[in-house]
């Protein structure tokens, strides 16, 4: 039983091992296509807080999902032109972004 057991945590421990690089490799492909230039140096800790951590109202009408970020966020500017550097993208999933004089 004991044999059993020790080889599944080391099946366990491959399974992770292949499923972070799989993460790290998703993130790095991430990196160089959907982030504009000045942002791909950053860290994943970084561009987490910056593009994933933000609060945001989600406006649904018929065609158009519109997202609304409060005037005071910080990064307001790097999650739009994020939005903006791929307009196929956008306009496939029939996203605007309202940018807030």
């Amino acid at each position: 039983m004991k044999l059993f057991l020790d080889q599944f945590y080391v099946l366990m421990r491959r399974f992770r091992i292949i499923v972070h690089a799989l993460a790290y490799n998703i993130f790095n492909w991430f990196k160089r296509m959907a982030l504009p230039v000045k942002m791909r140096k950053q860290q994943i800790d970084t561009i987490r807080l910056k593009l994933l951590k933000i609060a945001a109202k989600a406006l649904h009408s018929a065609r158009y999902i519109t997202f609304k970020l409060c005037s005071s966020c910080p990064y307001k500017n790097e999650f739009y032109e994020t939005l903006e550097k791929h307009p196929q993208v956008t306009a496939a999933a029939g996203m605007t972004s309202n940018r807030e004089p």
